[in-house]
């Protein structure tokens, strides 16, 4: 719009063009390539993060959400929306109320907010779906609901899988998948994992995403 009305004119050199704004975020927003993912990547499993009150939209039909999660869901992918209560609980060290929602469960813009997180601790909530994903991969249980963690059902590797290391530095959490050996942590995804404290973008590996 305000390329329309010639607001450009007046603007400085360093503001994006609409064309320069469209190639930059091209390469880093997720919603210009489902296709592209889809097809080079059938196998890949989704976690798709929601809360009530956004970090940044404010429209209660939370489109962002619910867009990339059906783009996903509709290709065929695994896709959850949010991690389990036991996880959140796990890594939060209480007991919580949050709502869960099934792996591959409908969503639509009208009923959304029955699904949204209220808990925002978003730290939690994160490590919380990066655990649940590895621990998916690891011991290749992909059913739609959990009611415990899946490590806790392993007596050898419980003491790695605690509170302390949950709630730990990054580097606390790259020993964490590393004991368990999981093979699908890429020196990429070791990178990203160090980021995870600092930033809330999508942490991959090349079996598993968190959006």
């Amino acid at each position: 719009a305000a390329w329309d009305k010639g607001l450009y004119s007046e603007a400085s050199p360093d503001i994006l063009k609409p064309d320069e704004a469209l190639e930059f975020w091209s390469e880093r927003v997720v919603s210009y390539h489902y296709d592209e993912v889809s097809a080079n990547a059938p196998w890949l499993k989704v976690m798709q993060l929601g809360f009530e009150r956004d970090h940044v939209q404010a429209t209660r039909d939370h489109p962002h959400v619910v867009v990339n999660y059906n783009a996903f869901l509709k290709r065929g992918h695994w896709t959850r929306l949010n991690p389990d209560k036991a996880y959140i609980e796990h890594v939060a060290g209480r007991s919580l109320s949050i709502r869960e929602n099934p792996a591959n469960t409908p969503i639509t813009t009208r009923d959304i907010c029955t699904k949204l997180l209220s808990y925002q601790d978003r730290r939690v909530v994160t490590i919380a779906a990066v655990l649940e994903m590895a621990d998916r991969v690891q011991y290749n249980n992909w059913t739609p609901d959990l009611n415990t963690v899946l490590a806790h059902q392993h007596t050898h590797i419980q003491a790695i899988h605690n509170q302390e290391c949950c709630m730990a530095a990054s580097s606390c959490l790259i020993q964490h998948f590393s004991s368990l050996q999981a093979p699908t942590l890429t020196a990429c995804a070791r990178y990203e994992l160090k980021q995870l404290l600092s930033t809330s973008g999508a942490i991959r590996s090349p079996h598993l995403a968190v959006m």
